[in-house]
């Protein structure tokens, strides 16, 4: 459910006959509702955000296996990624998702963000599952069985160039670096990330963002 009264959901039908139970993804939209997936076996993990982007986990309806994220955007239908599931997105399109590792016999906990890939949890845990995303990129899920953790990613906050958790006059330098010379800012500050000097979330490192940052320096 998102704030605008859409909401996403699977209508499930265990009765069907053959191999395993069926489904279909719906979306509930101004009083329609729209079938969004209809290949007739164990879609579901439905989440959408309230820019009305849509995701679920889905399933070839030949081989019986998982194939990933489709995502779902005003009629169009694309594939995120073909080894994910259980996805949760947020307000700025980003996905937290559960990813199965073969060589570790683990599910580890991933985050699609600004068109990358990467890897959130570590641990050789087979209860690495269900993640929770917000609109800062905060990060939380399961670890482990019964009695199971509860994992808390947290970014650092904009303006925190030196990732030291302060926003002062030490991020200055930071800050001037990603601006004018990403690469440099890379390699002396290789734990951090040059998008935390984008303080007015336009997706962009620029001149836009000097006049935010000196307003975070000097509320």
């Amino acid at each position: 459910l998102n704030d605008d009264g859409d909401i996403i959901f699977t209508e499930f039908n265990f009765c069907a006959g053959g191999f395993g139970w069926r489904s279909k993804i719906k979306l509930y939209r101004d009083g329609v509702i729209l079938t969004l997936e209809d290949l007739n076996l164990q879609s579901q993990a439905t989440t959408i955000n309230n820019d009305g982007l849509c995701a679920w986990d889905s399933h070839d309806p030949q081989t019986r296996e998982n194939i990933g994220i489709k995502l779902w955007r005003d009629g169009e239908t694309t594939l995120l990624t073909n080894w994910g599931d259980n996805a949760k997105l947020n307000d700025r399109g980003d996905i937290a998702f559960n990813r199965w590792h073969e060589d570790s016999s683990s599910w580890q906990t991933w985050l699609y963000a600004r068109g990358r890939f990467l890897q959130a949890s570590q641990e050789m845990s087979i209860n690495n599952i269900v993640p929770v995303i917000n609109d800062r990129r905060d990060l939380a899920w399961k670890r482990g069985s019964l009695p199971s953790d509860v994992i808390f990613l947290r970014r650092f906050g904009l303006g925190d160039l030196n990732c030291d958790g302060l926003i002062d006059a030490f991020d200055i330098d930071g800050f001037l670096l990603a601006l004018f010379e990403s690469k440099e800012y890379a390699n002396r500050y290789p734990d951090c990330d040059a998008a935390l000097a984008d303080i007015n979330n336009d997706g962009s490192v620029d001149a836009f963002d000097i006049e935010p940052f000196i307003e975070l320096l000097f509320p």
